[in-house]
């Protein structure tokens, strides 16, 4: 998926493995859906954002293991990524 050299969907291909792999370290079940879903089954790259499908149930679960996350990563914000809007207190 990677190697296409364009810095933005660079980005969003590290978020995905590291949100991924937080989940994954939470025990939290989920599937990739959406662009990057597509994408890795040879779709042209729509990779804008990065999408989980999950439980209700495992919601609060997968919060806990992207704040524990993101809590290790410098703030984005900083370095031009002015895009975006929050919701319930998270910046997407």
């Amino acid at each position: 998926m990677s190697g296409h050299g364009h810095a933005a969907t660079d980005a969003i291909l590290d978020t995905l493995k590291r949100a991924s792999s937080a989940l994954m370290d939470g025990g939290v079940k989920f599937a990739l859906v959406g662009g990057c879903a597509a994408h890795a089954r040879g779709a042209a790259p729509s990779l804008h954002d990065v999408d989980f499908g999950l439980n209700e149930h495992d919601v609060p679960a997968a919060l806990e293991a992207l704040r524990a996350q993101a809590s290790r990563l410098p703030s984005r914000r900083s370095a031009g990524w002015s895009r975006g809007t929050t919701r319930a207190g998270w910046w997407i």
